[in-house]
């Protein structure tokens, strides 16, 4: 095997690491908060829980950010952009309540 081609085929591993790495660190849902409403930018959540999120949003009409949901069930992780704590507590609670029901679409 020449020297390029072995050299090419490690730069094509790494950058196909890359990819997959950056891929799993990104969130398979993103919930965002502004102007009193709660709309789903990427992924899929059950009805039920959009609406409850629409509530909180309501609830706290200054609020605008963003919800990161990675992972799902047990391995959830939830990240918030731009929130108070009072506002991120209850998204937490209304998330991780129902977190069975979450699923990587």
């Amino acid at each position: 095997m020449s020297p390029w081609l072995a050299g090419g085929l490690v730069v094509l591993f790494f950058v196909g690491f890359g990819a997959i790495a950056a891929a799993a660190r990104r969130p398979h849902t993103l919930v965002e908060l502004a102007d009193s409403k709660a709309k789903l930018a990427r992924g899929q959540l059950p009805p039920g829980l959009l609406s409850e999120l629409g509530d909180i949003a309501r609830s706290s009409p200054d609020s605008t950010g963003q919800l990161e949901i990675h992972g799902q069930q047990d391995s959830l992780r939830l990240v918030t952009r731009g929130l108070d704590e009072a506002v991120e507590q209850r998204l937490r609670n209304v998330v991780l309540l129902q977190r069975s029901r979450i699923r990587r679409s």
